[in-house]
């Protein structure tokens, strides 16, 4: 099978603690992990073989968040101070001149790698996939409350083309599974809102819940985005 013209972001699967701050981390990697897309790297496995770019980091979301605005300082901003979980991460609060450095060796070079595929020919449509917890963490607006099992989300129809994320809401329907969900609870962090404006990018989240093991998530999104591409007009 060709590849397919979709460029895969893969932003939360990292474990690594930047060297930066190891001193003041106070996180187990257990910890690291929960607050992180776990699975996720499974999930992409099947995919990345077939995906016309594959984007990924090994740093830890607790310690940079990609999916947050560079100027997003809150508590669940892109340099955190607490998990989603509400663990606190560091032993004392980072001095601004940390705070930037991490932004200026992480968090920057991605996003320029995202802004280059607009000038990909070959790529049509960008991915930035993700797992989300079976139910939401403290720091959600809905604490406790079940996620679907699939939530696509286009920043509310302006990142990519309202017909495309019904399609592809259809195809997972069928072929993952029918609890799909659009731009609720998730419509798209600041990945899918800053390089949408580039190119059609769409954010799928997928339930951690295990009706299924992770690696036949991958096949299944796989099978999803082979019909999807089939199907869609660029």
């Amino acid at each position: 099978m060709k590849r397919l013209p979709i460029a895969l972001s893969l932003p939360h699967g990292g474990l690594d603690v930047p060297a930066e701050v190891r001193h003041l981390c106070q996180l187990s990697p257990k910890e690291i992990q929960q607050d992180g897309d776990e699975g996720a790297r499974d999930i992409a496995m099947p995919l990345r073989p077939f995906m016309a770019s594959y984007t990924e980091t090994h740093i830890a979301r607790a310690f940079v968040d990609l999916n947050r605005k560079e100027k997003d300082i809150s508590r669940d901003g892109v340099v955190k101070t607490h998990t989603c979980w509400d663990i606190p991460i560091y032993s004392e609060p980072l001095p601004p001149r940390l705070i930037k450095e991490l932004i200026r060796r992480y968090h920057r070079p991605y996003h320029a790698s995202l802004s280059e595929l607009a000038n990909t020919p070959a790529i049509a449509l960008g991915l930035d996939l993700h797992t989300m917890a079976e139910h939401a963490p403290p720091i959600a607006s809905d604490p406790g409350s079940r996620r679907p099992r699939i939530c696509l989300g286009n920043n509310n129809h302006s990142a990519a083309p309202r017909p495309w994320v019904e399609s592809m809401a259809e195809i997972a329907a069928r072929h993952i599974d029918p609890d799909v969900t659009i731009n609720t609870p998730f419509s798209g962090g600041w990945i899918t809102q800053c390089h949408g404006r580039e190119m059609p990018w769409i954010q799928l989240e997928i339930s951690r819940e295990p009706w299924i093991p992770h690696t036949e998530k991958g096949e299944a999104v796989l099978e999803m985005l082979q019909r999807f591409i089939e199907i869609t007009r660029f």
